[in-house]
């Protein structure tokens, strides 16, 4: 699990803890309200984050496949492997690694954003910059 994914989760179980002791400072009739706005809060908070990675997995196979179409229309005659930044976040716009068999010291980064993909970063694949390795790359996208 992604670290901010545990510390949310925490804090949120926390929250939901202290609302609960702190119902049991009212009235009974506030406090049976309060407990229960608590447990419908408590479920809905773990339905949230079990489904959550499931979601953001769902975004990464369609963004992937929506690089894979733009990859296909602009490079036919080449083949590409494409990985993922492994962050589980949901999020609106999703960011992509690829690496072309033609051209394999250099790692493309690419950004899926509802139907629109743009190459918004390259470097060598030693991590370093293009231009310290001088290499001419193939594939930038202006």
């Amino acid at each position: 699990m992604d670290p901010h994914t545990v510390v949310s989760f925490l804090l949120f179980i926390g929250v939901t803890i202290s609302a609960s002791l702190l119902s049991l400072l009212f009235p009974r009739k506030i406090r049976r309200t309060l407990l229960i706005i608590t447990g419908v809060t408590f479920i809905a908070g773990i339905g949230f984050f079990a489904i959550r990675p499931h979601v953001a997995e769902h975004q990464t196979v369609e963004a992937i496949l929506e690089l894979e179409n733009h990859l296909k229309e602009k490079y036919l005659e080449d083949s590409w492997r494409i990985t993922d930044t492994d962050e589980y976040r949901i999020q609106s716009e999703v960011i992509l690694h690829v690496r072309f068999n033609s051209e394999q010291n250099v790692i493309y980064e690419y950004s899926v954003n509802d139907k629109s993909v743009k190459q918004i970063n390259f470097w060598a694949a030693s991590g370093d910059t293009v231009d310290t390795n001088r290499i001419n790359p193939q594939h930038f996208e202006p």
